[in-house]
Parts: C-alpha cells; structure tokens; sequence
C-alpha cells in the first residue's frame, strides 16, 4: 500500500516526502531566553489565550505553541469528553482539540472546551393546546349538569346517563323514541340513588335531576347532527431545565399545579403579566362555558392539572431534564386516583374505600 503524507506524515522533503526541507540554520529556534533545539522547545501559550465566553454555557479556547512532536504527544490526552480542572477548581469538559504543523517544525494546538461548574443554558418553555377529543357528555356544558350540586344528585343522575348511553349504542329507532319520551316524562320525577334502571317502557319514569334530563335531550340533538366530540383543547406545558448532575426524577401522576404547587415551581416570567395576571386568565371570559368555574364570562379560571413524568436526557456536559404538565378544563383529575400522597385503602376501611356501584 502506498504510504502518503495524510494524518501525521508531512511533505517535509524527507524519508522520500515531497516538499522542500527545512534549512538547517532554522532548526533551531529562540526559545526561553536561548538557541535550542525545535524537540526542545518548551510549550507557550499564546498572548491573546485563552479565550472564555459566557453566552449559552461558559466556552473555554486555548491555543499553545510547541514542537509538532509534543504535539502529536498531547493530542492524546484530549478527547471528547475529557475533564480537565484548572487551578481555581473550575472544571470543564474538552469539545474538541485541533493540532496545526507550521515550519520549523513546530505546531500549534487549540483545545476548546465547556464549563461544568458555570454558565448552563437557560430554560426552555412551551405551551401546546392538545384536542382532548372527548365525547358530548364530558363537555362542560353537559358535565356539570350531570354532576349535580351534591354526590345525592350525582348518584341520581346515574340513570340518566346510562339511559343516554343506551340511546348511543342502540340502533333499533323505535328503542330510541322511547327512551326520548321516557326522559320527557320523567322531568319532575327526582326519584332515588341505587334504583334499578327502569324497563324499557312509556310510562316508566328515571331517576335524576331535571337539569340532567334536558341535558340529555339536547345531547340526542347534537347526536343526529354528528357532533359527538366537540373541539375542546387542554394545554401541555413543558419546562426544561439544565445540570451538571443527574437531577431526581418524579414520576408524575398526581394533581400539581405548576405555578403554585410544583417543587420546583414554574417561574412566574413563563406565565405571570406585571401586576400578576396569569396568561390563562383571558380564556376564562373567551370561553367560558369550557373555562370559567361558573360557565359566565365572570368565573374564576377552571383548569386542573395532572403532573406527568420527568423525562431526563444528557446532552454533551450536562443533564436537561424537562417537567410536564396536563391541564384539563372538563371536570377535574379523579383525587383518589391521582390525589398527591393518597395512600391506598387497608383491609380495615376497605368498606368505606371500596363504594358500591349504583
């Protein structure tokens, strides 16, 4: 295989090299106050090194003079990776090192490398609105109505829902128009939690509130016109953060609210106006009926979050770790489910714990 003068061979007119050799009066250099030999030469730093700049992270350039033999010795020891500390106990990270032979002989080496004790990149943030794709009866205008002012008319309200369910589900029109006039003579009628859900008939009447039960006639309108997943949007929020050490990881899975709850909290930079209005509280009185507590352009912001988990990933020097957050408008993260530090129930409440299906 033919041998040429690539990688750390030189065209130095020399061992069968091209190129012109370098002329014996320029082998030896000044160096440290005296003539010497170029494989002698002691290292130097150049006047105008190093250089550190302060931008995303603390970057650190270095450039030094020495023997190209020193060199090809000391590019050894600078990979990618490589921790080096200075004398003040800064450490940094080598990104890369970089040898240049110039004549006589000699060679310069650059080595670039970023800070682990200063300087990580600043935070990243987003909202995205996500398309909950829910069905009619989760939307808001309807969710309420079904849950009732009171866990009596919640469980009363059961009937009702499940008979709208079997209006969905069946495709026998003439089940379907009796279920409709059940529930047009059945306004008025509160009837009671736990009852058997009546048989299919004209004059039977189903337990529930009325306002369920117009509800529920509307939602069988929306049903003919195919409006069964009204466009209603949560918000994922996403906050990521930079270290030089492996942070903890949370798993998520439990109610938080990032701006008051969170540990860490989210900074009030990514969602807090001057004179404290949050970024969210507009769409309380642009939507109301999904948004606002009350369904008026006056209501308090309804929004509950659900904590979802860290993911952490290592980019070049240091671990970014980003927090999310789910936010719903429609009704609330179920508490027993993903109530923060909920314990489990005991065989001793478990009668308690465990409540019967209606």
């Amino acid at each position: 295989m033919p041998q040429l003068a690539l990688g750390f061979s030189w065209e130095d007119g020399l061992n069968g090299h091209g190129g012109t050799p370098t002329p014996d009066g320029a082998i030896r250099v000044q160096s440290g106050g005296g003539i010497t030999a170029v494989d002698d030469v002691i290292t130097e730093e150049a006047p105008d090194s190093p250089e550190i700049e302060r931008a995303n992270q603390a970057t650190m350039t270095a450039t030094k003079s020495m023997s190209w033999l020193e060199a090809k010795n000391q590019i050894q020891y600078y990979g990618l990776g490589t921790i080096v500390e200075d004398e003040f106990g800064n450490i940094f990270k080598v990104l890369s090192a970089r040898i240049k032979r110039v004549k006589p002989s000699m060679a310069t080496m650059t080595i670039v490398a970023e800070s682990i004790s200063f300087d990580v990149p600043v935070d990243e943030f987003s909202i995205q609105p996500v398309e909950l794709g829910l069905n009619i009866l989760k939307h808001p205008r309807y969710f309420y109505a079904f849950l009732g002012a009171s866990a009596d008319e919640e469980a009363r309200n059961q009937m009702v829902i499940r008979r709208l369910q079997d209006y969905m589900e069946t495709t026998n029109s003439q089940k379907r128009d009796y279920m409709v006039k059940e529930l047009k003579a059945s306004i008025g009628f509160a009837g009671t939690a736990g009852a058997d859900q009546p048989t299919l008939s004209t004059t039977s009447q189903i337990a529930g509130t009325d306002w369920a039960k117009y509800a529920a006639m509307e939602i069988i309108q929306k049903y003919w016109r195919g409006e069964e997943t009204p466009y209603i949007v949560g918000f994922d929020i996403k906050w990521s953060q930079y270290y030089f050490i492996p942070p903890f990881l949370i798993p998520g899975g439990f109610i938080e609210d990032p701006m008051t709850e969170a540990v860490p909290q989210l900074p009030d930079y990514f969602w807090q106006q001057p004179g404290g209005a949050s970024i969210f509280d507009f769409i309380a009185s642009s939507n109301p009926q999904c948004y606002s507590s009350d369904g008026t352009s006056g209501g308090a912001l309804n929004i509950s979050w659900l904590r979802r988990s860290d993911q952490i990933e290592y980019q070049r020097t240091w671990f970014k770790i980003t927090r999310s957050w789910f936010g719903s408008p429609v009704g609330f993260w179920d508490p027993q489910l993903y109530g923060f530090q909920i314990t489990r129930p005991t065989a001793d409440d478990a009668a308690t714990a465990f409540l019967p299906i209606n």
